[in-house]
């Protein structure tokens, strides 16, 4: 059978955005119908379907949601995912529910759209692009470990203890040689003392003597190959936190479980290099 393909996004708003696409159908269809979620695999070409994990084939997990509502026009096509926009004079499309599908889709880096079948419904196709390098799935469900070509050094720099021995016990399970620094000005030293490579800055965003993008700029002089994921647990709680970390690396939401880390860790590395800009 072809190996499965897997997508990183957040199993709650997965699931909270299923229930949203259930709760429209069911107002659509007073009068009963039929609701279907259909998952496979798919290659698309649309340029709003960022490539993952540098894969040139853009590979998604394709999710079909198909009601047997009757037929929208094509100006309620256009505005589905509007917030408030009324589709048939009743609840249907009211609210923000439509909109929050919309927004947890293309923050996920994916794309969708939406068609209708005279007499048969709506067709709700969403693509959300596939993870490479992860192709197989051990018997338990977990994700085999399969790892870039060469064994990745990892720079974990991280205040809290508990988080710090955390996430150097579940790097170091899944194989990788972690050094490990308990601020910046310790991650500094580390990184110019180290004779080899760096991959990955693992670094906490916020810490007592510097912040994890201040950090990263630093050593993306030194080290302009090495590619960088945050983790911090105010994750949209500062205001300013979103635009300290722009065009810098991606975010891991604390707390996480070593599954979310490895899969996040593992996603970073097998990205295309991105040099850090430099200050």
């Amino acid at each position: 059978p072809p190996a499965p393909v897997i997508a990183v996004i957040d199993p709650a708003a997965l699931q909270q955005s299923l229930l949203y696409l259930a709760a429209h159908s069911r107002d659509a269809m007073p009068g009963g119908g039929e609701f279907s979620v259909e998952v496979d695999s798919a290659i698309v070409q649309s340029s709003e379907v960022q490539p993952a994990a540098g894969h040139p084939s853009e590979n998604c997990v394709h999710i079909r949601v198909a009601d047997t509502s009757p037929a929208m026009t094509d100006w309620q096509r256009r505005h589905f995912f509007e917030p408030y926009a009324t589709l048939d004079g009743s609840a249907r499309g009211s609210g923000l529910g439509l909109a929050a599908v919309y927004g947890f889709v293309k923050q996920s880096g994916g794309d969708l759209e939406v068609s209708c079948r005279p007499g048969h419904g709506t067709l709700l196709d969403i693509y959300l692009p596939a993870l490479a390098g992860l192709q197989a799935l051990d018997e338990r469900g977990a994700v085999d470990r399969v790892r870039p070509s060469a064994a990745a050094t990892i720079l974990l720099v991280e205040d809290e203890p508990e988080v710090r021995n955390l996430a150097r016990r579940i790097l170091e399970h899944c194989g990788y040689s972690v050094l490990v620094a308990e601020g910046g000005e310790a991650a500094l030293a580390m990184a110019r003392q180290h004779p080899g490579p760096i991959d990955l800055l693992l670094s906490d965003v916020r810490m007592p003597d510097a912040s994890g993008p201040g950090l990263a700029l630093e050593l993306a002089s030194s080290r302009p190959e090495m590619k960088v994921l945050f983790m911090s647990g105010h994750t949209g709680a500062n205001p300013g936190e979103p635009n300290e970390l722009a065009g810098a690396g991606r975010l891991l939401a604390k707390p996480f479980t070593p599954e979310v880390l490895e899969l996040q860790v593992l996603e970073v590395l097998c990205l295309s290099a991105r040099p850090l800009p430099r200050s």
